[in-house]
């Protein structure tokens, strides 16, 4: 079963924590020598400026709720997936599902565009993690035959799903308890459970 992510009570309870820290510290930090500030660089010797990794933050947020608002649109092309997808789970087979896989291809190619702009960093893996994890391995794990059966025929189809499935159960994996790779995975029932809800329209965050 992969691991979920913190409670929203938990993670509150972190971030109202981080911000007591950052106050604390903020105050300090104004009172340090500019020169200090302007002699921090990189190993090519190029400034990092705070302000710049605030704003590519600030881009990344905007981008992944983009992706959010966009996933929730999609309910009926998931519902079509879903049914898809249950009947293979029915089956185990992707050669004997008979259901329309038109509304699967249209949610693989939109984690393949986000794996893109995953690793072209115009989105953190991050933001990503938080938003979509179990999404992601709920679609990669059911659908893997299916798109490596059409790989063989379109080497270049969803060439970035598997990359971003990768980096999804690294991320999950070295949440405490850490595991291995190897146990983050949902079992059939949860992924019933997961591809039932999809066909109902229900979102899941």
């Amino acid at each position: 079963m992969a691991k979920k992510k913190l409670s929203v009570g938990v993670t509150a309870a972190l971030i109202g924590a981080a911000a007591l820290i950052v106050a604390t510290l903020v105050p300090l930090a104004l009172h340090q020598d500019e020169k200090a500030t302007q002699s921090i660089s990189n190993s090519n010797g190029n400034i990092q400026a705070g302000r710049d990794v605030n704003i590519q933050s600030s881009d990344s947020a905007k981008a992944i709720k983009q992706y959010d608002e966009k996933f929730d649109a999609m309910t009926a092309k998931r519902r079509i997936a879903g049914i898809a997808c249950l009947e293979y789970l029915s089956k185990t087979n992707w050669d004997l599902v008979t259901n329309d896989t038109d509304g699967l291809d249209d949610v693989l190619n939109f984690f393949d565009v986000m794996g893109y702009e995953m690793e072209s960093k115009q989105v953190s893996s991050n933001d990503v993690y938080e938003y979509f994890c179990d999404d992601i391995i709920s679609y990669y794990q059911t659908s893997k035959g299916y798109v490596d059966k059409i790989e063989t025929d379109d080497p270049t189809a969803w060439v970035h799903f598997k990359p971003l499935y990768a980096t999804m159960v690294i991320m999950n994996a070295a949440e405490p308890p850490k595991v291995s790779t190897n146990e983050i995975y949902f079992l059939p029932s949860e992924l019933v459970k997961y591809f039932k809800a999809e066909t109902n329209s229900v979102n899941l965050k």
